[in-house]
C-alpha cells in the first residue's frame, strides 16, 4: 500500500494546504495555529506557524535544513459544514494514521463543494434574521415584519457581492445606503408609525462585526497582537463603512426620515424569546452548518441567551457576558469532547447573540452624525465592556472544561 506522505515536502505542502482551509471556513488564529503544531507533530513534522487575517506563514525542519512557506489568504466567511468537514478530516491524518487515503484530493472536493442551501434560503433567513431581532427588541408587529423585508433586501445586497467581487469590499455601505433609503422613503411616503433607530439595527443586523469584535479582542488577550489588531482595525472600518451608509442616506432624506411618530410596542414579552429561537434558528443557515448541525447550533445560541439574560437580571448588562461566555464556554467545550466535534461549531453561535455589534453601529451614529460625543464616547465604553466580559467569560469556560483539543 502506498503512503499518502512520500516526501517531507509533500507533508509541508499538505500541512499549508489544511492552514489555508482552517482559516477559509472561520477559524481563529490562535486556535489556528495551535492546532497545525498538533497536527505537524502527530505526522512527524516539526513547525511553527504565523497566521494573521491576510498570511499564514510556516517554519519547518526538514533533513535538509530549516524552510519556510508562505500561503496569502483573505479573510472568509463562517462555514460550519466544511469546518467540520475539514476538522474529521485532520482527525484520520493525525490521529488515525490514515494512509491509505488520499488525503490532499479529499482536502480538494470539501473546497470545491458548493453551499448546503441555495442561495433564495439564505436570503429567507437574512429577513428571518432582522424579523427576530426586532422581536428581541420588542418593537411592534409593524417593526417586526418591516425589518423581515429590509433583511431579504440585505440578503440580495449580500448575493450580489458574493457574485460581483468588485462590490465586496464595500458591502456593508451599500447594504446601509440601500437599508436606510428604504427606510427614509417609508417615513416621507407613507403614514406607517414605527420606530426607526431600532429598525435600522435590525435591518442591519447581519452586517454588524459583534462577532468579529469579539474574536478580535480573544486573540489580543491570548498575546496575538498582529491579528487580534487586525481584525479590530477590520471591525472599525466596517462600523464606518455602516455608518457612512447611514450619513449619506441622512444627507438625501434630511433628518426627518427620524421623526417617524415613535408608538410603544404593542407585543407580549415572552415573544422576545421567539425571537431569540429564531434567531438561534437562522444561525444555522447563515453560518452554513450542515442540516444535521442545526439542531446543535439552535441549542449553543439558545443556551447563551438564557446564561446571558440571567447573568443580566442578576449582575447587570456588563456582566451579563461575562456569565454567558463562561457558559457557552464550557458548554461548547463539554459538547465538542463528548460528540467529537470542533468547538466553533457550538461556541461561534453560542456567543453570536451576546455580542456587542449593535451598540457598536449606535456609538458610532452618535459620534459622526449626532456629534454627541459624550454619549458617543459612553456607548463606546459600554461595547469594550460587554466585549471583553464576554471574551474573558469563555477563557474561564476554557479553564473550567478542557477543550477536546485546539480546534
Amino acid at each position: 500500500m502506498s503512503s499518502s506522505f512520500p516526501s517531507e515536502l509533500e507533508k509541508i505542502k499538505l500541512l499549508m494546504q489544511f492552514a489555508a482551509a482552517f482559516h477559509r471556513y472561520g477559524m481563529n488564529s490562535f486556535r489556528l495555529e495551535a492546532a497545525l503544531v498538533s497536527i505537524a507533530k502527530s505526522i512527524d513534522v516539526e513547525a511553527a506557524f504565523y497566521c494573521t487575517p491576510t498570511m499564514i506563514t510556516g517554519t519547518f525542519e526538514t533533513a535538509q535544513g530549516q524552510i519556510s512557506r508562505m500561503e496569502r489568504v483573505t479573510p472568509g466567511d463562517i462555514h460550519l459544514k466544511k469546518l467540520c468537514e475539514v476538522d474529521q478530516l485532520a482527525d484520520r491524518m493525525a490521529f488515525l494514521n490514515d494512509d491509505s487515503m488520499n488525503i490532499a484530493q479529499e482536502l480538494k472536493s470539501i473546497t470545491q463543494q458548493v453551499d448546503p442551501y441555495h442561495p433564495l434560503v439564505r436570503i429567507f433567513f437574512f429577513g428571518l434574521a432582522s424579523a427576530c431581532f426586532a422581536l428581541i427588541l420588542s418593537l411592534r408587529w409593524l417593526d417586526t415584519l418591516i425589518a423581515f423585508g429590509l433583511g431579504i433586501i440585505g440578503g440580495l445586497v449580500d448575493l450580489a457581492t458574493h457574485k460581483y467581487k468588485k462590490l465586496a469590499e464595500m458591502k456593508e455601505a451599500f447594504a446601509a445606503i440601500i437599508i436606510m433609503a428604504m427606510i427614509g422613503l417609508l417615513g416621507q411616503y407613507t403614514s406607517l408609525k414605527f420606530h426607526p433607530g431600532h429598525l435600522i439595527l435590525a435591518s442591519l443586523l447581519n452586517f454588524l462585526p459583534g462577532l468579529s469584535l469579539t474574536v478580535a479582542l480573544a486573540e489580543l488577550s491570548m498575546n496575538h497582537l498582529s491579528s487580534g489588531t487586525a481584525k479590530l482595525m477590520g471591525a472599525m472600518i466596517t462600523l464606518l463603512k455602516l455608518a457612512f451608509g447611514i450619513m449619506l442616506s441622512y444627507h438625501l432624506f434630511g433628518n426627518e426620515m427620524l421623526l417617524v411618530p415613535k408608538v410603544a410596542a404593542d407585543l407580549p414579552t415572552w415573544l422576545r424569546w421567539v425571537g431569540v429561537c429564531g434567531s438561534g434558528f437562522s444561525l444555522g443557515i447563515l453560518f452554513k452548518a450542515a442540516k444535521k448541525d442545526i439542531f446543535l447550533v439552535f441549542i449553543s445560541a439558545f443556551i447563551g441567551a438564557v446564561a446571558t439574560t440571567v447573568g443580566k437580571n442578576f449582575f447587570g448588562a456588563e456582566m451579563s457576558a461575562f456569565v454567558g461566555g463562561i457558559t457557552i464556554g464550557a458548554f461548547s467545550n463539554t459538547l465538542a469532547r463528548v460528540l467529537h466535534r470542533p468547538v466553533s461549531l457550538f461556541l461561534l453561535p453560542g456567543i453570536t447573540l451576546s455580542v456587542p455589534g449593535a451598540l457598536g453601529l449606535k456609538s458610532v451614529q452618535s459620534l459622526l452624525l449626532g456629534r454627541d460625543i459624550t454619549t458617543g464616547l459612553g456607548e463606546a465604553t459600554v461595547v469594550l465592556a460587554v466585549a471583553i466580559s464576554l471574551v474573558v467569560g469563555f477563557l474561564f469556560g476554557n479553564l473550567l472544561i478542557n477543550p477536546r483539543r485546539n480546534l
